[in-house]
């Protein structure tokens, strides 16, 4: 029995041994959950496996097959831990490209209301312009029309002030006339009453 104890503590020693250069290199590398760790404690537990077949210790075996257990849930919680962080990244990547397609969309919609509104301005600066040449064909009709009345206006009453005229003008002619005829009735007059006085001289 002592014996049998003896040589677990040299195989034990052995082991430890031989895998302390590698453990100084996985403290530097990659601590205990690296790869390389694992793949020590792996080695670790198949030759504590090998010794205890050969020595038909079965401590040593049930001790390599604890550390074999022990290696293996660390690979699994390795794998699943990789497998999270992989998830994450694929989760994040998602996200990170949503949010990038949202942007896009973004701008996009930022560049098509930027468009619709440069548009809509253009539109509304053409119909401005356009009611001011409407507005201001208008005021020159409007201003063309006032003069035309204006000039129809002054024609009726220079016409008004020419009948007035003419007819002033007739009126006068008229009495002229009628002096003229009263001064020959007169001159007629004379005439007769001279006649008749020289009838009675001679």
């Amino acid at each position: 029995m002592a014996l049998r104890t003896a040589t677990r503590v040299g195989v034990d020693a052995s082991v430890r041994a031989a895998r302390l250069p590698f453990d100084l290199g996985t403290r530097i590398v990659g601590g205990p959950e690296s790869s390389l760790a694992l793949a020590v404690d792996r080695a670790d537990a198949r030759a504590r496996a090998l010794a205890g077949f050969i020595l038909g210790d079965a401590d040593l075996q049930d001790d390599a097959e604890r550390r074999h257990a022990a290696t293996d849930e660390r690979v699994r919680a390795l794998r699943l831990r990789e497998q999270a962080e992989h998830t994450s990244e694929s989760a994040e990547e998602r996200v990170a490209e949503k949010e990038r397609v949202a942007a896009r969309r973004r701008a996009g919609a930022a560049s098509s209301a930027k468009r619709q509104k440069a548009r809509a301005d253009e539109w509304r600066q053409s119909r401005e312009a356009e009611a001011a040449k409407s507005a201001q064909r208008r005021r020159r009709d409007a201003e063309r029309a006032k003069a035309a009345k204006q000039e129809t206006v002054q024609a009726r009453a220079d016409e008004g002030r020419l009948d007035a005229l003419e007819e002033k003008a007739e009126a006068l002619k008229q009495e002229e006339e009628a002096l003229i005829a009263r001064d020959e009735a007169r001159r007629l007059a004379r005439a007769a009453e001279t006649a008749k006085e020289q009838r009675k001289q001679s």
